[in-house]
This record gives C-alpha cells, sequence and structure tokens, in this order.
C-alpha cells in the first residue's frame, strides 16, 4: 500500500488552504459504501442535472465472479439509499463498468457477467426494473462504456476479444434504438482497447478507440494509434474513422459539449521520468481544432478520469499520493489551480471518477486504502 513520504505529508499541509480554495467544495468528505469491506474497488460516478448522483463500486464475491454495489444521493450530498446490491458473478477488468443516472432518479449500470455484457436499469429506490442482454456468446466483455444524453437516451459501446468494436444505443427505458452498430475491427494479431463513447445533445455520438501492434517494428517501436468514429442521432456513419493520435496511448477518455464538438484524451510517458495527460478537440464535422496539448503534465499518476459539461467545460481528476483535481474553461484553459480533493491526506486514495453537470457541479469519488469508497462534491469557481 502506498503511502504519502513525509515530505509530501508536510508540503500538502501548507499547501492545502490555497489548493481547496481553488474550487469551492460543498460539503465535507463523505462515505459512500456504508461499511469497510475486504475490498471496495472500481468507482464509477454519475450525475443528473439536479445535481444528485449514484456511485457504483466492485467488491470480492466468489470464484464466478465478484459483487456490484451502487448507492443514491440526493442534490445536497444526503443519502437518498442505502447499499444497493447490483449483481453477483461480475467480471471486472477495471474497464467493463459504467452507471448512468437519469433525471428521475432511476439509473443504469453496465458490467459483464462470465457469459454477456448486461444491462440493468434500476428505480430511483434501488428497484430492478430491466435485465437486458447488451452482447452475449463471450467468455467476458474486456471493456466496454456507456454514455448518456440530455434526453435520456443513452449510448453503449464495447469490445470483444476477437478484436471487434461495437455500440447501440437505447431508449431512456433501456430499450434499444436500432441493430447493433460495427464501428471497427482490429486487425488479426493486433490488441484492441476501449471503446470510450460519449453522446450529444441531439443523440448523436463519438465512438474512440485505440489499437497496438503485437510486436514492434524494425525500430523497435510498437506500433498503435487513438480513432475516433462519428454517428448521428439514427446511428449512421458521419464520414470516415478519425485519427486522433498516430501511437498508442493508455486511459483514453472521450467528451461531447452541446455544440456538437468533442475531446478526446489520453495519457502518455514522453519520457522515464513524467506521465502526462494529453486532450485534443474537434469540431462537431470532426476537423482538429489544434494539435495534441498537454492537460496535466509532469505529475506523477496511476489513474486519471475527465468529465465534460455540456458548455465544454471539463474536470480532470487523477491519483498520486492522493487525489488531485483541475477544472478547465471551455478554451482549455484552467481558470484555477490544481485542488485536492480528499479532506486528509493519509492513507492510500486512489481510482478517482468525476462527474459534472450543465451547473458546474461536480462529484469527485475514490477507492480509500481499498476497504471503502469516499466522495466529495464540488462547485467549478468560475474566473
Amino acid at each position: 500500500m502506498k503511502r504519502l513520504p513525509l515530505p509530501l505529508c508536510v508540503l500538502l499541509l501548507f499547501l492545502l488552504p490555497s489548493l481547496l480554495a481553488a474550487q469551492l467544495p460543498l460539503g465535507p468528505q463523505f462515505q459512500v459504501s456504508v461499511h469497510r469491506q475486504l475490498s471496495a474497488t472500481s468507482p464509477q460516478v454519475a450525475i443528473n442535472a439536479s445535481g444528485s448522483f449514484v456511485a457504483l463500486w466492485y467488491g470480492p464475491g466468489d470464484l464466478t465472479g465478484g459483487v456490484l454495489r451502487a448507492r443514491r444521493f440526493e442534490a445536497d450530498g444526503e443519502p437518498a439509499t442505502g447499499e444497493i446490491g447490483i449483481a453477483g458473478q461480475v467480471q471486472n477488468t477495471g474497464e467493463n463498468l459504467a452507471v448512468a443516472l437519469q433525471d428521475d432518479g432511476s439509473f443504469l449500470v453496465l458490467f459483464s457477467s462470465p457469459i454477456a455484457l448486461k444491462l440493468l436499469r434500476f428505480g430511483p429506490d434501488g428497484t430492478l426494473l430491466l435485465d437486458e442482454q447488451v452482447a452475449s456468446g463471450s467468455p467476458s466483455v474486456p471493456t466496454a462504456s456507456l454514455s448518456r444524453g440530455p434526453d435520456g437516451r443513452f449510448v453503449v459501446g464495447w469490445s470483444l476479444f476477437d478484436g471487434t468494436v461495437s455500440a447501440r444505443v437505447f431508449s431512456p427505458d433501456g430499450l434499444p434504438l436500432g441493430p447493433t452498430i460495427a464501428v471497427a475491427k482490429v486487425s488479426d494479431g493486433d490488441y484492441g482497447f476501449g471503446p470510450w463513447v460519449a453522446m450529444g445533445s441531439g443523440g448523436e455520438f463519438v465512438v474512440a478507440w485505440s489499437t497496438v501492434a503485437s510486436r514492434a517494428d524494425p525500430s523497435g517501436t510498437v506500433p498503435g494509434s487513438i480513432q475516433a468514429r462519428r454517428y448521428g442521432a439514427g446511428s449512421h456513419p458521419r464520414g470516415a474513422e478519425i485519427l486522433v493520435s498516430d501511437h498508442f496511448s493508455a486511459r483514453v477518455h472521450v467528451g461531447k459539449n452541446s455544440a456538437g464538438s468533442f475531446l478526446v484524451t489520453w495519457v502518455d510517458v514522453p519520457t522515464s521520468t513524467s506521465v502526462v495527460l494529453y486532450g485534443r478537440r474537434f469540431s462537431a464535422a470532426g476537423i482538429p481544432f489544434s494539435a495534441a496539448i498537454p492537460l496535466i503534465p509532469h505529475f506523477t499518476l496511476e489513474n486519471s478520469a475527465v468529465a465534460m459539461a455540456p458548455d465544454g467545460s471539463l474536470v480532470v481528476a487523477w491519483d498520486g499520493y492522493s487525489v488531485f483535481g483541475q477544472v478547465f474553461a471551455p478554451d482549455g484553459v484552467p481558470p484555477r489551480p490544481i485542488f485536492l480533493v480528499p479532506q486528509l491526506a493519509t492513507g492510500n486514495q486512489a481510482d478517482p471518477q468525476v462527474a459534472i453537470n450543465g451547473m458546474g457541479r461536480f462529484v469527485v469519488v475514490w477507492q480509500d486504502d481499498n476497504t471503502r469508497i469516499s466522495g466529495r462534491r464540488f462547485k467549478a469557481r468560475r474566473p
């Protein structure tokens, strides 16, 4: 378990007032999971227009898989439910869990069972309303993602071990709106990662995925790339595949604003001593606004998360001895400095996830000492 070095602890104590002043906390740190567990990992979070939110996390189960639990909270941060048992026999890779929250308080959970990628819909009180198989016939689905639009429609993206990348759009009630979309097929012998999806205000969406070759080229470089493709509200492709980056990178995220433009972010290691989170923005027509730019350069990072608001502003959270955050204006410029998310920089605080709504309210959840899930709400300060 990673502990804070003493010099860094002292530095954080001195910097704590300025770090917290960077954003406006909406109340103290709170415990998401009710009880300490042997293991509580892989948190996910979603927020709706009112500011209420739901958190999802993974815990140990039996030989057939782990257990998913969730808990819903009101806009003021008060719990709306206790812990809700979502599912057992969950095949968690850390990249195949997702949650979305509707404006009426109902929520959707995406996960992989031993035989299918499953979509569950729950009422505000945690009552199961729908159990849908999104993809079946695979021993497990290694990566999957979900993105909800303002009208409640949502898109699910997933990949299989054979290299196929697929997507499908669903109604607010979780019913399929059209057939499965064949997005891409990774070349035989190569490896695919993702996809990551983002739905816009009109039901249009973008799918991003990454590939890496199974062996290095003569120069010793392992070829890879990040690709994206746009789709209209009727799930019809808009244009060809878009090259986002010409080399393989990890921890890809994609976000879309109300005007239709989108942002793809990823983590790269340009030198042996630095880890950099890059971002690249594209117009609604898929035209890049610029080359990739470093958003969070030169920090110790293991996990990162990115969430975009309808106006194009975004918040980034990452771990590196603790959990930190940074808000960016729609033009990509941070109006205020990096901030410390937890109240106490002690223990092993890791794997943050973040969700933001149109009012600039956002919530960050993270795993705390691997035995519980914690969270904190914020209001983005404007310049």
